[in-house]
């Protein structure tokens, strides 16, 4: 593990409209983890702030400087393999991730509250990066197609 005390994001999203693609966008975050357990149940990693942001649309690259805390929790069930991200910050939400499982999440933020259908069909985990593939719906329509990579 990097022992500089950063978690590197990146998110690719495929995002569809009417069930076309609409557009594909990656986001980079950059966050700072103030602890991290593991051990041969789980592996709990605290994250406590939004270092950086780079956005890319089509050609368009945007950097944006640090906005509120923002502070999540990620823990791995090694006996189950499922992964829980818990945001608790200025956005609240608990996303599970089960191989091949459909979960439910509410994501509450100063927008309010929406409810989305998490459908994970990969989840591959080692010590130096963490990689979810997943669909995200709203009730019936799918909204966008996701990989997140986490790097350790």
């Amino acid at each position: 593990m990097m022992n500089n005390n950063k978690l590197y994001f990146t998110l690719s999203q495929i995002f569809f409209n009417r069930s076309e693609i609409s557009h594909h966008d990656i986001t980079n975050n950059i966050y700072t983890y103030e602890n991290i357990e593991n051990n041969d149940n789980e592996m709990i990693i605290d994250c406590i702030e939004d270092i950086e942001l780079n956005y890319e649309k089509k050609n368009h690259h945007e950097k944006k400087k640090p906005h509120e805390v923002d502070k999540f929790r990620l823990k791995h069930n090694k006996n189950d393999n499922i992964l829980t991200i818990t945001r608790h910050g200025f956005i609240k939400s608990e996303m599970i991730f089960a191989p091949g499982g459909v979960t439910d999440f509410v994501h509450d933020s100063a927008l309010g509250k929406i409810h989305f259908i998490l459908n994970t069909t990969e989840l591959n985990i080692n010590e130096h990066n963490i990689e979810i593939t997943y669909d995200l719906y709203d009730k019936e329509n799918l909204l966008s197609k996701n990989k997140l990579v986490i790097n350790i």
